[in-house]
């Protein structure tokens, strides 16, 4: 995994938690969502109090997703050395369509770097990286074995019965 990669999902791990501090640090609803019993707390839009109420209940429901998508991230780039290309279209999706709808005021602007970063990192030419398994003969061979298995043994024609 190269460094870029690396610094990549650090960034959405850091954005994950960015947005946990911001859903309660903001001028939010939580004491108001917790006296109606947090069931149906956001529910009625034409309450006194909907945006606020549904601004912290996003943040903090977009740390888990964002925290999701370093782990799968993290994971694909340890097995394969190269960031998913899909975390950066997903990510400049998500960006490009909370830009469109908040301009300007918005955190999109940062889920487009991360994209733009994500997809970089994605398409740098990079080394082949090793497979994770080769299959049950390539580990048999790598361990020095010599039992035969099904990847080192001839296929033998089928008989009708």
């Amino acid at each position: 995994m190269d460094t870029l990669t690396r610094w990549t999902i650090r960034l959405i791990f850091a954005t994950a938690v960015a947005h946990v501090l911001f859903a309660f640090v903001q001028p939010n609803a939580w004491g108001d969502i917790a006296r109606d019993g947090f069931f149906r707390a956001v529910a009625d839009d034409g309450a006194a109090g909907f945006w606020k109420r549904e601004a912290s209940v996003w943040f903090l429901l977009a740390a888990p997703t964002l925290v999701l998508a370093g782990l799968l991230s993290r994971s694909v780039a340890t097995r394969t050395g190269r960031m998913p290309a899909e975390t950066g279209w997903t990510m400049v999706l998500i960006g490009a369509v909370l830009v469109a709808l908040y301009f300007p005021a918005t955190g999109g602007w940062l889920l487009l770097v991360i994209g733009a970063l994500s997809l970089t990192s994605s398409y740098r030419a990079h080394s082949p990286a090793p497979m994770a398994s080769a299959g049950r003969g390539a580990i048999a061979r790598r361990a020095g074995s010599t039992v035969a298995t099904s990847a080192s043994t001839p296929a033998q024609p089928r008989t009708p019965r």
